[in-house]
């Protein structure tokens, strides 16, 4: 009997143990699970941002970028793609994926540009296992992400219209107007200059789509 009642009392301790492990594996788990969908909307809106910012530089950037007409030449127009990289590293997209990350309670470990597409990974700031039984297995969570977003604009085409003086050709006013998605959007340019134009921002965010690939 005394056997017996040893090999009992073994097996619920050995029973004991895997259920306070699975107790804890459960309870670690769960916060887990919770940390890791955090840093994952952390990743997305991240990403995302970064992408809106990108964009409002790119439009800016491009409406800046001609080559203004003169008296004997029409205006030549920069393209897309040869202002993008600068918009999509320019610091107020690079600042606009550190600030959707921080507040939701992340920060960024890698910011990279792809051809049209901007990725983002972030992981959540350390913090404290919450559980007092999680926590006894897990002292801190920080879990990882990523996203990608994607910056569109494929099928924009743009023209040029010039108003100059009839007699001497001096350029009076001249516009760059662009159509795609349903939108059309206008930059208009005082004289024989690029660089202040007026616009309607909103109009031009309307060319593009923004989206998340992954």
């Amino acid at each position: 009997m005394k056997k017996d009642d040893g090999q009992v009392s073994l097996t619920v301790i050995l029973l004991s143990l895997m259920l306070l492990a699975a107790a804890v594996g459960a309870f670690v788990f769960g916060e887990s699970i919770d940390d890791s969908s955090k840093a994952q909307k952390s990743a997305d809106s991240a990403a995302l941002g970064a992408a809106r910012d990108a964009r409002d530089a790119l439009i800016w950037s491009y409406a800046t970028g001609h080559i203004a007409p003169t008296n004997a030449t029409d205006p030549i127009l920069t393209s897309w793609l040869t202002q993008w990289q600068s918009a999509s590293y320019s610091p107020e997209a690079v600042a606009g994926a550190h600030s959707y990350a921080d507040r939701n309670g992340s920060a960024v470990t890698r910011y990279d540009v792809a051809g049209d597409a901007i990725t983002v990974d972030v992981a959540t700031k350390t913090r404290k296992v919450v559980s007092p039984v999680g926590s006894k297995a897990v002292d801190t969570l920080s879990s990882p992400a990523t996203a990608t977003a994607q910056v569109d604009a494929t099928g924009i085409s743009c023209y040029t219209s010039v108003h100059r003086e009839p007699n001497t050709r001096t350029v009076i006013s001249w516009t760059v107007t662009c159509v795609g998605r349903g939108a059309i959007a206008n930059a208009n340019y005082i004289g024989p200059q690029s660089s202040a134009p007026s616009l309607n921002m909103t109009e031009w965010q309307k060319l593009f789509d923004i989206r998340l690939t992954n």
